[in-house]
């Protein structure tokens, strides 16, 4: 059974989670963030709640980072269709994987990837906010990194993580972007009650 760990002080009070009457005519916005999108774990559990999910109650869009063109999933295996079948729209935002482009010397290549994220947050937060996005839903690692400063940047309501461990993190340079990363979620579903506590923590 997957946990959650809420954080207590994170949500300002709590004002920003209270549904105005406006809010009341429309289905509550969630939008998902995954880096890339391929068949496995956690896009078989979303699939499987978009399949019994309430489409009058809840609206759904899925922001993927990668390029999912259709000699990625050719080489992957390929979930979007099976989204698109469930009425789930695919925002392709159609980057290329670091291994994926030319090689560069270690300080622009450190340049690049700080400025293709920087890049990644800008188009998230202005798609959550074109879409009026209500609650971010990220999934591990880098899909946290930038779906959850996304978030922020875009003044979301409410940020979830999913996430199985701080292993991605554990490495020269990126410990203090994880911490950053995890400190502006609101709720955060995991596998056991263990990692939950390693995570917290951390």
């Amino acid at each position: 059974m997957w946990k959650l760990f809420e954080r207590k002080h994170s949500m300002r009070g709590g004002e920003n989670l209270k549904v105005t009457k406006a809010d009341k005519n429309r289905p509550l916005r969630v939008a998902t963030v995954f880096t890339s999108l391929s068949i496995g774990g956690d896009e078989n559990r979303l699939l499987h709640y978009l399949t019994h999910r309430d489409p009058e109650k809840f609206e759904h869009i899925v922001t993927v980072v990668l390029d999912i063109s259709d000699e990625i999933e050719a080489a992957s295996g390929g979930i979007r269709y099976r989204y698109a079948e469930q009425g789930v729209e695919i925002i392709n935002l159609g980057e290329l994987p670091f291994r994926s482009r030319r090689p560069l010397p270690k300080p622009l290549a450190g340049l690049r990837i700080g400025s293709t994220f920087a890049l990644v947050i800008r188009r998230l937060a202005r798609i959550f906010r074109e879409r009026e996005i209500d609650v971010v839903d990220t999934r591990l690692s880098l899909g946290t990194l930038v779906g959850a400063s996304a978030a922020r940047l875009a003044g979301i309501r409410a940020i979830v993580a999913t996430n199985y461990g701080k292993d991605h993190w554990d490495r020269f340079g990126w410990k203090l972007l994880g911490q950053c990363s995890f400190a502006m979620i609101d709720t955060l579903v995991c596998d056991s009650q263990a990692r939950l506590s390693e995570m917290e923590a951390w």
